[in-house]
């Protein structure tokens, strides 16, 4: 994993981005004959349930977008803020939203027409799902309308990226980049988890990325994922490195809110036998589905291409082998053991979607594991990985 990329410049989203995701959905919405949507979002699900709300406006924040088909958005937030914003008419709305956005409803004649909402359904179900207080009060004050599901309006548009999407995830992969270095420098025998995890967390963001990228992180000779030792909110910890330790770390470097995600693993010194099969099965089990990833696949067929070498080498997996990458992880996604299947495998994959392959091969015992990945463009005529200098193997620090 060892090389370099050359910094890309930052930039804004533009207003033709802009122009281009609003006439994606009010097509969508014109062949579903929705007058409007109302489309929430919240910092639930790990701040993740507000990724269609900050798709539509621009603004990494909580809130509901009032979007009809043919007037101007209105978006209410806690209170309106300095953000870069696409919508021009932004309000306070706390603690009554329901009945701030009825009134503007009527005021734009739609009171009695078809609304469709956004975040009631979707990858995050009920965890990251509209209100029913803010549901309730529409209803009261709506009883004419005729209110339906239409989450996938907006999902669906996101899953396939522009160019300015695709660059904002590169420059997220530059950022990830320059972390993976900072661990290749820092991961040392005797040096304290608490400095390689301030290296991680610290250096995306002085590389251009979002404050607040997520990193988990977790070291020792028996562990599974990078999550074991706290996630996103575990306390410092003052543990040594030492030898034949394995550093696992799942890294969502971050730019304008396009997460780019990976899956590392470092050895500390020579691993042993198991580790070494380990990282082995999780390096052909990434280049088996990058061998099968075209548009056109289905779903059932690339989980097919990541968890065979897995199930070749006597392991079995915990995760999900790939899902898909945006503003939050989303779909498609390969099956969880623990949760149950998400997607309908019988789908297909298509050009412009990017996808994080992150096979993840488990000791039978569930004493070992290890996930290796990154970022996948699909191009018209197969994939590329965004980051280029990635390879699938282990570094081994001395």
């Amino acid at each position: 994993m060892i090389g370099g990329v050359g910094r890309l410049m930052p930039f804004e989203l533009s207003i033709v981005e802009r122009d281009r995701r609003w006439t994606l959905v009010q097509s969508e919405m014109a062949r579903r004959n929705l007058d409007c949507l109302i489309i929430q979002g919240s910092y639930a699900a790990f701040r993740d349930a507000n990724t269609s709300l900050q798709h539509m406006t621009n603004v990494n924040d909580e809130g509901f977008l009032v979007f009809p088909i043919d007037a101007a958005p209105t978006l209410y937030t806690f209170e309106n803020r300095l953000d870069p914003t696409w919508v021009a008419d932004w309000r306070g709305g706390i603690p009554f939203f329901g009945k701030s956005i009825a009134r503007r409803l009527v005021g734009q004649g739609l009171g009695s027409d078809r609304l469709g909402l956004v975040n009631s359904s979707g990858l995050r179900g009920e965890y990251g799902g509209f209100p029913h207080a803010t549901y309730a009060s529409l209803r009261e004050h709506l009883p004419s309308a005729t209110i339906e599901e239409a989450t996938d309006i907006v999902e669906g548009v996101r899953q396939i990226k522009s160019h300015e999407e695709i660059r904002c995830l590169e420059i997220a992969c530059a950022g990830a980049r320059k972390a993976i270095e900072a661990v290749i420098r820092t991961a040392r025998v005797g040096v304290e988890d608490i400095d390689v995890r301030a290296e991680v967390t610290d250096t995306p963001f002085r590389n251009d990325c979002d404050q607040g990228s997520m990193v988990l992180y977790c070291q020792g000779k028996g562990i599974l994922h990078g999550g074991q030792s706290g996630g996103f909110v575990g306390p410092a910890k003052r543990t040594l490195l030492e030898e034949g330790d394995i550093s696992l770390i799942e890294l969502d470097a971050t730019y304008r809110g396009y997460e780019a995600q990976y899956n590392l693993a470092f050895a500390i010194r020579e691993p042993d036998e198991r580790w070494r099969r380990l990282f082995e099965c999780g390096a052909r089990a990434f280049r088996s589905g990058l061998a099968a990833l075209r548009a056109g696949i289905t779903l059932q067929k690339l989980k097919q291409a990541l968890v065979q070498p897995i199930k070749d080498a006597g392991f079995t997996f915990a995760n999900p082998v790939f899902h898909g990458l945006d503003l939050s992880l989303e779909l498609p996604m390969g099956t969880c053991p623990r949760v149950g299947r998400y997607p309908d495998l019988s789908e297909l994959v298509d050009a412009g979607m990017v996808l994080e392959f992150e096979p993840h091969p488990v000791t039978e015992n569930g004493k070992r594991g290890v996930g290796i990945g990154c970022p996948i463009l699909l191009t018209e005529d197969g994939c590329r990985p965004l980051d280029a200098p990635y390879s699938p193997g282990t570094p081994v620090l001395s």
